[in-house]
């Protein structure tokens, strides 16, 4: 933080706390939306599976409408000409009608002073109207519309008193001071139900609810609470109940062509829906048709929709969130990188300007002819070398730093020798020992096996961790370096340990970092530049290994665990 700006390191928990804020406004506010969404696709869908079992109706009464008005006794004329004409109607019906097999039976009841009216069967074959024996389901219909002189010819007639389909056509003639109507004959129509249910039903009802393919709608069609038709054979009547929009079908006044009242029948009363004066008679009573969504009910249909759009939205919030959270810490970790990069230039800077004031040193009293000869001599060439190594150990690791990064050093695993490496790097930090009177240990067993690691890399590793041993624990004054086989023997653990202060708990999760430097290092002033670790742990890492740090034997001093792996031949074994 500069001086005279405070306000700055104020910014971003400020910008933190106000887009935190605005994220749970905004889930708030979209968690709302979503529902109010809910409850207009709930109505919506509730409209559109009314308005489409008003089209079945209205479609379905149209089909039995076309009956209605294809046999409707032409005006006048006598009764022969009439049979005549229905006759042709039907042979007519049978040719373009797209389910000829809905109509059964073309029959005519006649009324006369007989007990029992007369009813006539229309022979297809030969157009003619012949006597025809009362049909057991249709006995009742036969004493209901018992006429007689004095006596309305017919009376009410309910819907179950048909045990099929039955459409009644009476044919008016008026009589001078009679009644208003009389109706000497009537046509009845007798249906199959099964046809008309599976075929006529089933075809509108499947168009106009979509029911093809996987369908989304359990629709069925009932009378008297037993099935009909159902969408879905298979499944059971409780699949389909409670409905969710249910209504009357098959209700034939008005015949679906848009408001056009069917004429009353003489004592069957005014047409209308539900109204035993219907001119259609159905077995089991009116026949209704209830839809419900296989999801069970529009609520669950409504309420998946919702959960899946609050899972999209909590996703993409969740999303924003994570952004923001990525954003603070690059931005927490670009900061720190920026200070310890700071730190590294100013540690870089300390570390090159004292070989460099010692050299510089030197060299001016050897030109000034200060030192001549003899041992002053050999001290200042001592000296020149020390700092030397010091300058070109500092520039090492810049540069290997740089090239591991940039991905300019490539590493060649090959089986090494981790003896060698580890006397090779005693002999290139002698003179660092040297200077703090360190002993150094080591307890490498000769059948140690190699490891698979690029012998640079190796050197690298082992050379960082007795330099960093030597700076930081200088006052225990001893550093062990100490292999083992793995339990498995697949891994070799290559342990080196110090006497010193040991590492404090806040500084252990940081210690790899690049340019991270200790508070108890800083405050110190030991000379580094916070590269060493971190080059151990790129180069363990890139050779399939590891590196952990914890305290030394007896809770003293730090102890340093690499794992690398042995290496293996070409057969697969161990080398």
């Amino acid at each position: 933080m500069r001086p005279g700006r405070p306000w700055e390191g104020l910014l971003l928990p400020a910008a933190v706390a106000s887009l935190t804020i605005l994220l749970v406004a905004l889930a708030v506010l979209q968690y709302r939306w979503i529902g109010e969404i809910g409850q207009a696709e709930r109505d919506r869908l509730r409209a559109g599976l009314e308005a489409a079992a008003e089209r079945s109706a209205e479609e379905v009464d149209r089909e039995l409408g076309r009956i209605w008005l294809a046999f409707q006794p032409e005006p006048g004329g006598s009764v022969v000409r009439r049979h005549q004409a229905l006759a042709r109607e039907l042979a007519t019906w049978r040719r373009t009608a797209p389910a000829p097999r809905l109509i059964t039976d073309l029959l005519l009841v006649v009324q006369g002073t007989a007990e029992e009216p007369l009813l006539l069967r229309l022979d297809e074959g030969s157009g003619d109207f012949a006597p025809f024996p009362w049909p057991a389901d249709l006995r009742a219909l036969a004493v209901r519309l018992r006429g007689g002189p004095g006596r309305p010819p017919g009376v009410r007639v309910r819907p179950a008193a048909t045990a099929t389909p039955l459409l009644i056509l009476p044919h008016f003639r008026p009589e001078p001071g009679g009644l208003p109507f009389d109706n000497p004959e009537a046509v009845l129509i007798r249906l199959d139900r099964k046809v008309l249910a599976q075929e006529v039903v089933a075809a509108i009802v499947g168009r106009q609810m979509n029911l093809s393919g996987d369908p989304v709608l359990r629709v069925a069609v009932l009378a008297a609470g037993e099935p009909v038709w159902r969408s879905a054979p298979e499944l059971p009547l409780s699949a389909y109940l409670p409905a969710e929009v249910e209504r009357p079908l098959v209700g034939i006044p008005g015949f679906g062509l848009g408001g056009r009242s069917a004429r009353p029948v003489p004592g069957l009363g005014p047409p209308g829906p539900g109204r035993h004066g219907s001119p259609l008679l159905l077995p089991g009573g009116p026949w209704r048709l209830v839809i419900r969504p296989a999801a069970g009910s529009l609520d669950a249909v409504v309420a998946r929709t919702r959960v899946r759009n609050l899972a999209v939205s909590a996703a993409v919030l969740a999303l924003l969130a994570a952004s923001f959270a990525l954003l603070v810490v690059a931005t927490q970790r670009a900061r720190r990188l920026a200070r310890q990069r700071m730190e590294l230039v100013a540690g870089v800077t300390h570390e090159l300007n004292t070989p460099l004031a010692a050299i510089r040193s030197a060299g001016q009293n050897l030109a000034d002819g200060v030192v001549a000869d003899g041992e002053p001599v050999r001290r200042y060439g001592a000296l020149i070398e020390r700092e030397g190594r010091r300058l070109s150990a500092l520039v090492g690791q810049a540069l290997n730093l740089a090239g591991i990064e940039s991905g300019a050093r490539p590493w060649q695993p090959e089986p090494a020798s981790l003896a060698e490496a580890v006397d090779e790097s005693i002999a290139e930090c002698r003179w660092l020992l040297a200077e703090g009177g360190i002993e150094v240990e080591t307890d490498l067993p000769a059948d140690l096996p190699p490891v698979q690691i690029d012998r640079g890399a190796l050197r690298l590793i082992v050379r960082n961790l007795i330099d960093n041993a030597a700076r930081h624990a200088a006052g225990g004054q001893w550093v062990g370096l100490r292999a083992r086989v793995e339990p498995g023997g697949r891994s070799v653990l290559l342990t080196v340990t110090d006497r010193g202060p040991g590492i404090a708990p806040e500084d252990e999760p940081h210690l790899f970092e690049p340019f991270y430097r200790g508070r108890r290092v800083v405050a110190s002033a030991v000379p580094g530049s916070g590269l060493g670790l971190d080059l151990v742990r790129r180069a363990a890492v890139a050779h399939g290994g590891s590196v952990t740090v914890g305290t030394g034997p007896g809770g003293r001093g730090a102890q340093f665990i690499v794992r690398l792996r042995v290496a293996e031949d070409t057969k697969g074994g161990r080398v």
